[in-house]
């Protein structure tokens, strides 16, 4: 009986530290695309899809930025950076609400977003280099792959689309 409990404890130790692993390791590799730090921040959400064909799929981050966090990233975006002031250009906004009654253009079957609207905050926009910059060819089909990151000054928070179509 107890080497029973023994075994059990470890299964539940290992299986926790793979959960901080994985959540470590998603934080990681968005804090590197995104140039910016992660380190007292809690990953609330994080979803991918990309195992489809090519690679194609979604992956889809919340994270509430800490305090030290959030310091260090207002100070790197007020002194210049890849990130843009809000409001949102047009194709962003297309790309995550949508435009004449037609929704997100960034979706996944599998993966449901809570794209917030934000008022005070940054955008990260980062296209592959045959992204269309006219809104209309978003609508003929074109090959949508871009990283759009959204940080809400006001809540603290930051959202993180990689999409692959």
């Amino acid at each position: 009986m107890k080497k029973l409990k023994h075994i059990s404890v470890i299964v539940l130790l290992l299986t926790f530290s793979y959960i901080i692993v994985l959540k470590t390791g998603n934080k990681t590799e968005i804090a590197k695309e995104l140039n910016i730090t992660l380190n007292t921040s809690n990953l609330i959400t994080y979803k991918d899809s990309h195992d489809k064909f090519h690679g194609d799929g979604l992956t889809y981050a919340e994270i509430r930025l800490g305090k030290k966090d959030y310091d260090l990233l207002v100070n790197t975006l007020q002194s210049g950076s890849k990130w843009t002031t809000y409001p949102l250009s047009d194709i962003i906004e297309i790309l995550l609400y949508g435009k004449n009654g037609q929704g997100s253009y960034i979706k996944d079957p599998e993966i449901t977003l809570s794209t917030p609207q934000i008022t005070s905050g940054y955008y990260f926009f980062n296209p592959v280099s045959d992204f269309p910059e006219d809104t209309e060819e978003l609508s003929h089909g074109f090959s949508t792959n871009v990283t759009i990151a959204l940080f809400d000054k006001n809540n603290g928070m930051l959202y993180y689309y990689k999409y692959d179509s």
